[in-house]
């Protein structure tokens, strides 16, 4: 699956959330979280990636369900449902987001099924071994309305036109990096470096 053509508006986004947490700082998370958000946006509100996973995506829990049966007991064979958790998680969250007109209206009870589906992406990737993923998903899990919450509002910001291509966005993005690297030094956050940068944004990959 190809990532040229979502990752055209990635780092848009990245400076969009950023400036906007800059603005809202009661909805502030960390850094790992604010990248990941970033591109699922950025995957998520592009056509062809949406054509490209439209396979994968689940109608109902069973499916998941059928799927965690048929991998889970072959060592070596997790890789898949982390894939399909993940793609159909970042799916629900969008697409809650994206019905909901202001931020006060969204529940917790509405958010069960993505939770539940970064639940099993969390789990599947401390079972693979890739224990930093597993906090990331872990972190979506725990912090869902927030996420869904903090994504109405910036996607209405988007919408809206508020968050405009910018052709200093190359040069924004090494000075994001910079501050988050600073803040990590007194350590305040995770931080996070080019090649761990690479790694959380690099997701079409189900291996």
């Amino acid at each position: 699956m190809s990532n040229a053509s979502w990752e055209r508006n990635y780092r848009r986004h990245l400076i969009g959330l950023e400036r906007f947490l800059l603005e809202n700082p009661e909805q502030e998370i960390p850094a790992e979280p604010t990248i990941y958000l970033a591109g699922m946006i950025a995957r998520q509100l592009d056509p062809t990636y949406g054509e490209n996973i439209e396979p994968y995506l689940l109608s109902d829990e069973d499916e998941i369900d059928a799927t965690i049966r048929r991998h889970d007991p072959y060592l070596g064979q997790n890789a898949p449902i982390v894939f399909i958790a993940r793609i159909n998680a970042e799916h629900l969250t969008v697409s809650r987001a994206r019905e909901k007109k202001n931020a006060e209206s969204v529940s917790r009870f509405e958010l069960m099924g993505p939770s539940r589906l970064f639940s099993i992406a969390c789990h599947y990737s401390l079972q693979s071994g890739n224990v930093r993923m597993a906090r990331l998903f872990d972190f979506y899990r725990v912090h869902i309305l927030l996420i869904v919450r903090l994504m109405v509002a910036y996607l209405r910001q988007v919408h809206s036109g508020m968050i405009a291509a910018d052709p200093q966005v190359d040069e924004e993005l090494q000075h994001w990096l910079a501050r988050r690297a600073t803040v990590a030094e007194r350590g305040r956050d995770s931080g996070v470096d080019f090649l761990q940068l690479r790694r959380v944004i690099d997701l079409s990959n189900p291996n």
